[in-house]
């Protein structure tokens, strides 16, 4: 008896390296999301600049990136990304009650680069992205400016070439001579191809 329970507690002593490298690995829908992928998505922007109201209006954009797949479901990646932002109506009612003028019209044209860090579990990839963006201005406003780009998302697997994102992106810069504040809140659906 004493051999045999020497022996099983052996090979399982043995089959532990194994099997801890096994869990170790990553799952199958980590591999599936790595390597190139280029995306299209649309919603809805929020664009809020100082001394004017917050209006929503359509966004659509696009993104290029790289995933890479580390053990226990973790993944980095890296992309740069296009948003086209539609102008909305962002007079202040104090204006508008006074005036019957124009409206302030805006809209901004958003792009940069940022990392991404995410979580596999289950379908799907977990992420928040953090990095550098570009905000110009349209409409009645052609300034423009640097500032910080991140958000969160989820990826779904849907086949080894597609997927389908949910996304809640932020940018922000300080434009012009006095330093307005121009921020941009989207909020997407979009379709992945992997390569």
């Amino acid at each position: 008896m004493k051999p045999l329970f020497l022996g099983t507690l052996m090979a399982s002593l043995l089959a532990l390296p194994a099997a801890v490298n096994a869990q170790q690995e990553p799952p199958a829908v980590a591999q599936e999301l790595s390597g190139w992928y280029i995306g299209a998505k649309t919603g809805v922007s929020r664009t809020s600049l100082d001394d004017a109201d917050s209006n929503e209006a359509w966004t659509v954009g696009a993104e290029v990136g790289h995933n890479w797949a580390l053990r226990y479901g973790w993944m980095v990646g890296a992309n740069l990304f296009y948003d086209y932002n539609a102008s909305a109506d962002h007079t202040p009612d104090f204006i508008e009650d006074a005036l019957d003028g124009d409206d302030l019209r805006v809209g901004t044209h958003a792009y940069g680069i940022s990392g991404k860090l995410g979580y596999v579990a289950g379908p799907a990839m977990y992420y928040g992205k953090l990095g550098a963006g570009r905000l110009e201005g349209r409409s009645d406003v052609d300034d423009d400016g640097e500032g910080l780009h991140g958000g969160l998302g989820v990826e779904f697997l849907l086949s080894p070439t597609w997927s389908v994102t949910g996304e809640w992106l932020y940018t922000e810069a300080d434009i012009g001579p006095t330093d307005r504040s121009l921020e941009n809140h989207n909020f997407t659906v979009g379709l992945n191809a992997h390569f």
